[in-house]
C-alpha cells in the first residue's frame, strides 16, 4: 500500500504541478491568432488538474473479491469522511470522461478549422466555450447524484 500511495501522490502532485504551469502559460502567452484553441486547451488542463487532485484526494485501491470490485480509499480524504472520498472519486471518473469528451472537441475542431472558409473568431470562440460547458455535464451531476445519495 506505501508503495501505491507514493507511485500514486507523486504522479498526481507532478499532473498538478504541471497543469498550473500550463494554465499559466496559456493564459499569459498565448499569442492572438491562437485563441480559440487556447480555450480547448485551457478547458484540458483544467479538467486534467481537477482530475490529479481528485484522484491524489482519494487514492483509490481495487481489489477483486469473489468476482468482485472492492473499492478502499486509502488517500487523504480518509482523514475527513466516506462521502469525500465518494465525492472526490467521482470528481476523479468524471474529470477522465471530462478530458477524453475535450479531446474529441479539440479534435474535432481541428478538423473543422482546415475548412477554407473562416468565420467570425468571436463566433467560434463562444461555440467552443458553449461545447466545454455541455462536455461539463455528466460531470456534474455525477458530483451532484454522489453528494445527494
Amino acid at each position: 500500500d506505501l508503495f501505491h500511495v507514493c507511485i500514486v501522490s507523486a504522479l498526481d502532485l507532478a499532473a498538478i504541478l504541471v497543469n498550473s504551469i500550463f494554465i499559466f502559460v496559456i493564459l499569459r502567452k498565448t499569442p492572438p491568432d491562437l485563441s480559440n484553441y487556447s480555450v480547448l486547451l485551457i478547458n484540458i488542463a483544467c479538467a486534467d488538474l481537477f482530475n490529479a487532485l481528485c484522484s491524489f484526494m482519494c487514492i483509490v485501491r481495487v481489489r477483486n473479491a469473489a468476482g468482485c470490485f472492492l473499492l478502499s480509499y486509502i488517500g487523504p480524504c480518509t482523514l475527513y469522511n466516506a462521502q469525500l472520498c465518494h465525492l472526490f472519486f467521482a470528481g476523479h471518473c468524471g474529470a477522465a470522461c471530462q478530458s477524453i469528451q475535450l479531446l474529441g472537441i479539440s479534435f474535432a475542431y481541428r478538423y473543422w478549422s482546415l475548412k477554407p472558409k473562416i468565420q467570425n473568431m468571436h463566433a467560434i470562440s463562444r461555440r467552443l466555450w458553449i461545447a466545454t460547458g455541455i462536455s461539463m455535464v455528466p460531470l456534474t451531476l455525477m458530483m451532484v447524484i454522489i453528494c445527494v445519495g
